[in-house]
């Protein structure tokens, strides 16, 4: 055998388990999707969260008002909102709306009145590694709410 041969081979070897690699870091199963939780952030504070389960299915609504955050929640599909808390005080004035899917195995921005609407093209299905970002400040995490203590090695 040749030495450039051996260097194929060593590359080829390489690629695949890159793509294997990055293959089953995409696609893995974290596990029990009921233990996650979906997080709604505007200017990296969390403005609401709900537990993940099999009969979720809410739209969320951000709006900004005078300064003012508001949340309305529709919870059974028949789009009238209700506003869930008083309103936030924001620093900056401009306007948004975003309207947040928020469903069983499928979460999605289904409105949004930034400027490139490309947070309407992102999709978080059950992997915790996908955020939705949205260039008005509105991001949307799905984070797993297990309290475990993480494994550090000893010794």
């Amino acid at each position: 055998m040749k030495k450039a041969d051996i260097v194929v081979i060593v590359l080829v070897f390489l690629l695949s388990v890159g793509f294997y690699v990055i293959y089953f870091t995409n696609n893995a199963n974290f596990g029990n999707i009921n233990s996650y939780v979906v997080e709604v952030y505007y200017d990296n504070k969390i403005v609401y969260s709900v537990d993940l389960k099999e009969d979720t299915n809410e739209m969320v609504k951000i709006t900004t008002e005078n300064k003012l955050l508001y949340l309305s929640i529709d919870k059974d599909g028949d789009e009238v909102y209700e506003i869930i808390n008083e309103p936030f005080a924001i620093e900056n004035n401009h306007e948004i709306i975003n309207e947040i899917v928020i469903e069983f195995g499928h979460i999605h921005m289904h409105d949004a009145n930034c400027k490139n609407k490309l947070c309407m093209n992102m999709r978080i299905g059950n992997n915790p590694l996908v955020q939705i970002v949205c260039t008005n400040d509105v991001k949307v995490k799905l984070v797993s709410d297990d309290k475990a203590v993480p494994w550090i090695p000893v010794g």
